[in-house]
């Protein structure tokens, strides 16, 4: 069937009797073959505004399965059809509309299809029983009460995968604290062996420094008047070794010569070779034999010296 049937009907909602009936025939195969235009007369006699309205058309099939379609709002009239899976079995398809505004129900209609064969003959039974209002309204209601089942069950499912996404990311956020705080304990730890490392050297530095200062041996010389004060370190054997230089706060004496005085001071450093010579009045170490004296400049010093 190519072409869509349109059942269009106005529902006086000032009448107690509102329930409206059809049965017609369909071929399997068919999509879209019929659909159903609804308006309104509400109570007050006036056309009532279905903006705001939910329209749904449920169809069972002869195999039992109910299958819903979603319906809408053109021109203010509530319009449904059925899709091809309503016309895939032979057999009676009992449809229903419903049309609720804010979930007041407004009305709902019935029609029925045959469904058979392509190129059959179908003869509808005239006899054929129009259900009252009681009957219709509690198939809507079982049909309504699935649907809202499967939409709980919908909801619920989608709430445990919700709770499902939270915990993940919390385990997520766990185990990248946890990673982070193991970093850090490793980057603790990288330092602690380097400090241990630090204070190794240091330790060894101490004990190498320790072992230099043990038995540390020290000399001193002496330096010339107004000298500047000296300190020598070195290593002997292993050990350190300091050697002063002290400033003597003595002048050195200067010698005289044949026309000029010298100057008192302390003796001049001897050096090695002088330990047979005697200090002359010029401020040099001379041998005793470099310096002969005659009997009479001998008896002479006697004499001076008041010995004769």
């Amino acid at each position: 069937m190519k072409d869509t049937y349109t059942y269009r009907a106005t529902v006086d909602l000032r009448q107690k009797q509102r329930e409206l009936f059809w049965e017609t025939l369909a071929s399997v195969g068919d999509q879209n073959a019929h659909q159903i235009v609804l308006d309104f007369i509400g109570p007050d006699g006036r056309i009532v505004d279905l903006s705001s309205a939910r329209v749904t058309l449920y169809a069972v099939r002869p195999d039992g399965r109910t299958v819903l379609n979603i319906g809408t709002v053109e021109d203010n009239c509530a319009v449904a059809s059925l899709d091809d899976t309503c016309y895939a079995f032979t057999g009676r398809v009992k449809c229903t509309m419903v049309v609720a505004i804010n979930g007041d129900f407004l009305s709902g209609v019935r029609l029925w299809i045959n469904v058979d064969e392509a190129s059959t003959d179908i003869i509808v039974d005239p006899g054929s029983e129009i259900p009252s209002l009681p009957e219709l309204l509690a198939e809507i209601e079982v049909m309504r009460s699935a649907s809202q089942s499967a939409s709980n069950a919908a909801t619920l499912a989608n709430e445990k995968a919700q709770l499902a996404d939270t915990k993940a990311n919390l385990a997520n956020t766990a185990a990248e604290n946890a990673q982070t705080k193991a970093n850090l304990a490793n980057t603790a730890a990288t330092n602690a062996q380097a400090a241990a490392t630090s204070a190794n050297a240091a330790a060894s530095s101490a004990n190498t420094a320790a072992t230099t200062i043990d038995n540390m041996t020290v000399s001193a010389t002496g330096l010339v008047k107004d000298a500047t004060p000296t300190a020598t370190i070195s290593t002997v054997s292993g050990h350190k070794h300091i050697e002063f230089g002290i400033p003597n706060p003595c002048e050195v004496m200067t010698g005289a010569t044949a026309s000029t005085d010298g100057n008192p001071g302390i003796a001049p450093k001897p050096v090695a070779g002088d330990n047979t010579k005697f200090l002359r009045g010029d401020a040099t170490y001379v041998s005793v034999a470099d310096t002969e004296l005659t009997a009479s400049e001998v008896n002479s010093c006697f004499t001076n010296a008041g010995w004769d």
